[in-house]
């Protein structure tokens, strides 16, 4: 499936007729138009996946798998979802995140009308992919006044995480832009992590400046799945909700078995 819409249209103006152009060409070029027919790597594909503010396509023109499609809140719904996250979060960790201060401006976090841009990206389950090999990052700036440019597949990662805080340096909650934090809105969303091959893994796995808490892919250790994150006083309650949620997936996995062999059984 491909989403496009006639950006820009009610203001027009250069910028938003070159952008348009832009995100066209790439969700109706081969390399976006072939995943699930022959490259399998990926389930959206866009001009360029952005992991700030929030992760999403910017102008909000895609191609996905219709399977991945399937699995996201509902559309109609999903503003309202965001605006939940922000106050739980907040409750749950008082004074770490500051995600109400945050939402005060939409694109922080993907809230209010950004919500519908962030929508397609909310998933754990996501495999982004985009084609634009130039410097463009998110907003207007660095869009391509030319459109004769080669599309190339590309796997998100291929730009780091600080190829776009560059240009985005928020002065509050700044690790609910990092691991922990995204891991967090996926548990909140979806009640879910991330498959191991996913990119968040491998993107904050290493701490840096900007993201100094690393995350690891839940390990097994006598049946229990572990997340390696290091302890710091303020995210203790953190740690404890992933220990309550290791818990609770062990506890459904046994009564999955059991139900199993219940069946088995009658059979």
């Amino acid at each position: 499936v491909a989403y496009l819409h006639n950006k820009g249209s009610y203001h027009p103006s250069r910028q938003n007729h070159l952008l348009r152009k832009f995100l066209t060409k790439a969700v109706l070029s081969d390399e976006c138009q072939s995943i699930g027919k022959t490259d399998s790597s990926c389930n959206i594909c866009g001009a360029r996946f952005s992991m700030l503010p929030h992760h999403h396509y910017p102008g909000n023109m895609w191609a996905a798998h219709c399977s991945y499609i399937k699995d996201l809140i509902p559309p109609k719904d999903f503003p309202q979802h965001m605006n939940r996250l922000v106050h739980s979060i907040d409750e749950k960790y008082p004074g770490t995140f500051k995600l109400r201060q945050l939402s005060q401006f939409g694109p922080n976090l993907g809230t209010g009308r950004f919500a519908f841009e962030h929508w397609v990206t909310s998933h754990p389950d996501m495999k982004p992919c985009d084609v634009y090999t130039g410097r463009y990052r998110f907003g207007y700036q660095g869009i391509t006044r030319s459109q004769i440019w080669e599309p190339q597949l590309q796997h998100a990662g291929w730009i780091p995480y600080t190829g776009f805080s560059q240009r985005w340096q928020p002065s509050v909650g700044r690790e609910w832009y990092c691991g922990m934090g995204r891991l967090l809105e996926f548990l909140e969303l979806y009640g879910k992590l991330p498959p191991k091959e996913s990119f968040v893994w491998a993107e904050f796995r290493n701490p840096f400046s900007e993201c100094p808490n690393a995350i690891e892919y839940p390990t097994s250790t006598n049946g229990t799945h572990l997340l390696s994150i290091p302890l710091q006083s303020e995210m203790h309650k953190v740690h404890a909700m992933f220990g309550s949620l290791a818990i609770k997936e062990e506890e459904s996995e046994s009564k999955s078995g059991s139900e199993s062999e219940s069946e088995d059984d009658r059979l």
